[in-house]
């Protein structure tokens, strides 16, 4: 009887992780098509124009392949996408900072005056202000 009931345990168990497994898929797949790349088409139309290139024109052209690199794609045009906006955010906070220092953030080191803050000059002009003096 101990035994059975130690059978049935394990089958019970190895049952509710296969279950478990099953619904992080589910869950996995349904977060990933909810997510699907907003660059998706344009990185299937240059994953497709791969085949295209010299090199690979002769070639049969695979759709599982062509969609696995169209993913990888996307998602490389989703980071490239991410880094510019961190990249303006920070810019954004920089051209503040020079606003707030004022006149002192547009002039060149040439004495050229400029529209718009010189952001490679506002750490110069705060190490200026705030470390030597």
């Amino acid at each position: 009887m101990n035994e059975k009931l130690k059978r049935l345990e394990t089958e019970i168990f190895y049952d509710r992780r296969l279950r478990r497994i099953d619904a992080i898929r589910e869950a996995w797949a349904a977060y990933l098509k909810t997510t699907e790349s907003m660059w998706i088409e344009e990185a299937r139309m240059l994953a497709a124009q791969c085949w295209c290139d010299p090199d690979t024109e002769t070639k049969i052209m695979d759709p599982v392949l062509c969609e696995a690199v169209a993913q990888r794609i996307a998602n490389w045009m989703d980071t490239a996408a991410q880094n510019q906006r961190n990249a303006d955010y920070y810019r954004g906070l920089v051209v503040r900072c020079g606003e707030a220092i004022g006149s002192r953030a547009y002039v060149a080191d040439d004495g050229s005056r400029s529209e718009d803050v010189l952001c490679a000059k506002v750490p110069e002009l705060v190490e200026a202000a705030f470390c030597n003096g």
